[in-house]
């Protein structure tokens, strides 16, 4: 079944190749890696590892990688300044692919540690 749905995906998304516009957005954009935009409130949460110091190498177990960030939006298609999330959303490793519940009040997203498996998994 995997297989099946995998190729249904491919098969869709090559559906959308050339019927996608790809826009620059200004501060959102940096040299780093930016990837899984989601709209949130009056903003945007992505994946970046702009903090990190790093292009496209793989980090050591000491350095940090993906974070998720918050851009306020400014008005149109700008936006304000990306900050880190705070509190204990941004682990040491990758943090990222954020989603929201339907109402919007829980954050789903990916962490890699290296704390080995809990009963959480």
């Amino acid at each position: 079944m995997k297989g099946i749905s995998l190729a249904f995906a491919l098969v869709f998304i090559g559906s959308l190749a050339g019927t996608q516009t790809i826009t620059n957005l200004g501060s959102l954009n940096s040299e780093y890696l930016e990837f899984c935009p989601i709209p949130y409130g009056e903003g945007l949460i992505f994946t970046s590892s702009r903090n990190s110091g790093r292009l496209l190498v793989c980090p050591s177990p000491n350095d940090r990688f993906t974070d998720l960030f918050f851009a306020e939006r400014a008005g149109g298609e700008q936006f304000g300044e990306p900050v880190a999330l705070a509190g204990k959303i941004n682990g040491k490793y990758n943090d990222g692919a954020p989603t929201f519940t339907p109402d919007g009040q829980t954050m789903i997203f990916s962490r890699n540690s290296m704390s080995g498996k809990n009963a959480q998994g």
